[in-house]
């Protein structure tokens, strides 16, 4: 997340960007980038030539990478079918995911998860699918169009996968660790990999079945890591 008063540019990775958008722009003009919010920014992702801004707050922007403006200004609340919890004092946005093939946005909030759909030609881009009742999401990734949450439960985590056909979830793991240290996973071809804690490991989707787990071996939770997509 990015607090409120930081420039967007400083989470940036300049050879992702440098990649859809040429890096003559990156190092010139992506500065400038105009967001006007005072939540912090959950996450940001790229769909044809606009650049989509979420916020903790409900915020969407949506800039024009050409012309650097803001062309459209939205709150998820204002979105026929979702709806903020009524069971935690002050709801706001945990955190996001995209699936670019088939057009699904997710997000997730304190105590549950809404899915969308992506179009640029509406007043609102994004169309509300479906919520799933699931509290204290921390991360959520897409696996082709399969949807895989992290649920903290203090002491272990629970990985689950929802399925966009069925609407229903398809199937779950629990995983010791966590604690103090948010669970991480990222998307590989038809599984997750993951870290709670010291252990790192790879869980087959959708069916959920552990491939591997191992201890680092380090006093300390592992609390970022990369895999190389030469080994999915």
């Amino acid at each position: 997340m990015l607090e409120p008063g930081l420039d967007i540019s400083q989470i940036m990775n300049v050879s992702k960007m440098a990649e859809d958008v040429g890096e003559d722009w990156v190092q010139e003009k992506f500065i400038n980038l105009p967001t006007d919010s005072n939540a912090r920014l959950v996450d940001f992702f790229f769909m044809s030539s606009r650049m989509i801004c979420i916020f903790e707050d409900f915020q969407v922007q949506e800039i024009d990478i050409e012309s650097r403006e803001v062309i459209k200004l939205y709150n998820l609340q204002e979105i026929e079918g979702f709806e903020i919890s009524e069971d935690v004092e002050e709801d706001k946005v945990m955190a996001f995911a995209l699936e670019k093939d088939v057009m699904l946005v997710s997000v997730a909030c304190m105590t549950q998860v809404h899915v969308f759909e992506y179009t640029e030609e509406e007043e609102q881009s994004l169309a509300h699918v479906a919520t799933i009742p699931n509290p204290d999401i921390t991360e959520i990734v897409f696996v082709d169009y399969i949807l895989v949450m992290v649920q903290d439960l203090k002491d272990h985590i629970k990985i689950m996968c929802w399925d966009p056909d069925t609407e229903n979830t398809a199937g779950s793991i629990e995983v010791e660790g966590g604690g103090s240290t948010k669970a991480l996973i990222q998307a590989g071809s038809e599984c997750i990999y993951f870290t709670a804690g010291s252990q790192v490991g790879k869980i087959k989707v959708p069916e959920m079945s552990l491939l591997f787990k191992v201890d680092s071996g380090h006093k300390k939770p592992v609390v970022d890591f990369a895999v190389s997509r030469l080994y999915d």
